[in-house]
């Protein structure tokens, strides 16, 4: 078979997680950085799909794990959305060294972002996964690391979106307890964000780590303001 046949055959593999496919396309010469009509290789296709069998042959045969696909997605980051804990697990096993920083290409960069600013363990608090959230701070993914438009760390993000499992979570793994604190641009802590999402499980999960009641945004409103607005 020609190449762009041996492509097809390798992205269509990814996607189904037909591991002898993938071998037997990648012998007949598929190009590792070959891209489906959405702008995605078979290793995010395959960290996507919860495929760990094919994700590790694939990253064996030489295609980048880190790689960044169509809106700067990593095939960590859609792992991580979906809830992939064993391929999660297997990218986790490919993170750069500690200190390799942006510039380092070798493995997986765990605070990579995309192109709306969050890295794959905000992907997993927006998402509620809370056992992938331990994962990847097990693997030196930064707590406190805050999107560039607006400042919101994993913690925001999980009591906004009333995640209370990812939102303790967090807050266990976070030893300085910085992320209680934290603010965002608009001067709004994780408490102000739980409590106008109305998240009762939330609220309750952070005034039990001590989350300051009286905390002030840039408007001076508290999170009971923000709860009375709700």
């Amino acid at each position: 078979p020609d190449s762009s046949t041996a492509d097809e055959a390798l992205l269509a593999a990814a996607v189904s997680g037909n591991l002898y496919a993938v071998r037997r396309a990648l012998q007949a010469g598929a190009k590792l950085d070959a891209k489906n009509a959405d702008g995605f290789t078979a290793v995010c296709i395959s960290a996507e799909r919860g495929h760990t069998s094919v994700l590790e042959v694939l990253c064996d045969a030489g295609l980048d794990a880190g790689q960044k696909g169509s809106g700067g997605w990593t095939p960590l980051m859609w792992a991580a959305r979906n809830g992939h804990l064993e391929c999660v697990t297997a990218l986790c096993r490919r993170a750069q060294p500690t200190g390799g920083g942006a510039g380092s290409s070798a493995g997986v960069d765990m605070d990579a972002v995309n192109d709306n600013g969050s890295t794959a363990l905000m992907v997993a608090a927006t998402c509620g996964h809370a056992a992938i959230i331990a994962i990847l701070a097990e693997a030196g993914a930064n707590l406190h690391v805050a999107t560039a438009h607006n400042a919101s760390t994993a913690l925001h993000l999980a009591a906004s979106c009333g995640n209370w499992a990812a939102a303790e979570q967090l807050v266990q793994l976070d030893d300085s307890k910085g992320l209680l604190s934290a603010a965002t641009v608009h001067g709004a802590t994780a408490l102000h964000l739980a409590a106008h999402a109305a998240s009762d499980t939330v609220i309750r999960a952070l005034l039990e780590a001590n989350a300051d009641v009286q905390a002030k945004d840039r408007h001076r409103c508290t999170p009971l303001h923000y709860a009375m607005r709700a």
